[in-house]
């Protein structure tokens, strides 16, 4: 009868940790879902050509080298007054221009504007640039010359980007 109760209590010691335990779980479930959700700096057109772009750079050149490649996102306008973001890829960042930075999968990308965003992404969920990133260098520690390919994209609307033009080498 001893060794019947005495089962009986470790069964239930059991059933209340596991039962506590799928709580925990269940909730860092639930968070690490909500962090999933949240949405992209990104329009996902704009995210779409990032990634894009970012494919067609690492087909071209390959990921790794000695510098830490990274990608840079700037607004510009023509004298017409059409819009075009230009992107381009980068070992070496100007501090005097980047506005904020983000990471699409693992990659890096700088902002060099502020205030042109048009509905493309959302600056206020960029990183605020302060006076580095961490692991790559600024245009100050340069050493090389080099060339990397770029790629022009007009703004038609928000929700309708045009590839312009895609240099091999900017």
């Amino acid at each position: 009868m001893m060794n019947c109760m005495k089962s009986y209590f470790i069964i239930l010691c059991l059933f209340v940790f596991f039962a506590c335990n799928s709580k925990k779980t269940e909730k860092v479930s639930k968070e690490i879902a909500s962090e999933l959700k949240q949405e992209s700096v990104f329009s996902p057109v704009l995210e779409r050509e990032i990634k894009s772009f970012i494919n067609y750079v690492e087909q071209e050149i390959g990921r790794y080298s000695e510098y830490k490649l990274f990608y840079v996102l700037r607004y510009d306008k023509d004298k017409q007054g059409r819009r075009f973001l230009k992107l381009h890829a980068d070992y070496f960042y100007d501090k005097s221009r980047a506005f904020g930075y983000t990471f699409i999968d693992d990659h890096l990308v700088i902002y060099y504007a502020k205030n042109y965003s048009f509905n493309l992404f959302h600056e206020k969920s960029l990183i605020p640039f302060k006076d580095s990133i961490p692991g790559y260098k600024d245009s100050e520690q340069c050493d090389l010359k080099y060339e990397l390919p770029s790629r022009t994209i007009k703004i038609v609307r928000p929700d309708s980007l045009v590839i312009v033009s895609t240099d091999d080498f900017w």
